[in-house]
């Protein structure tokens, strides 16, 4: 049985749009051949007036961990790299922040305990933390298979 995707640019998110349609409707006697299911899926998921492409679904990208950067160039739904990055670094900024909260902590014990070696270390790490989205490079990276291996060594990685 063929399985084909809906593709469509959504006009408020600026975001593709994949819609997979449920062939076993059609052996369960709900359309009458993959055409209707095809109309109907377009007529029900679809704005009217937007642009939208039928295609196989081996088309579609593998890798769904920056699916917000996928696009339709009108021949293949490829990955925005650049837009890719970005999401990733959005991911490294998040465990960034919760390794700041916690060396606030740090800091503030120290100056509690008057440990201005201990202050000065932490002040240190924060701005090292502070600098990552200037200093941390994801331009090598030219797959999204690739960007996700790219990390900052000294950033723990939480599952976003």
């Amino acid at each position: 049985m063929p399985d084909k995707r809906i593709v469509f640019i959504n006009p408020d998110t600026n975001i593709l749009n994949v819609v997979s349609p449920v062939y076993q409707s059609i052996e369960q006697g709900f359309y009458a051949d993959e055409e209707e299911l095809l109309d109907t899926c377009v007529e029900r998921n679809v704005p009217a007036g937007v642009a939208y492409r039928i295609i196989e679904a081996n088309e579609i990208p593998t890798h769904r961990l920056f699916r917000n950067a996928w696009s339709d160039d009108g021949n293949d739904v490829v990955v925005d790299m650049a837009e890719a990055r970005g999401i990733h670094m959005d991911d490294i900024r998040i465990d960034r922040d919760k390794a700041l909260l916690e060396l606030d902590i740090t800091f503030m014990r120290a100056v509690e305990d008057g440990d201005t070696d201990e202050q000065d270390a932490a002040s240190t790490a924060k701005q090292a933390l502070r600098d990552i989205p200037e200093t941390f490079d994801l331009s090598s990276a030219s797959t999204p298979e690739q960007l996700t291996v790219l990390w900052p060594e000294d950033l723990d990685r939480s599952d976003n």
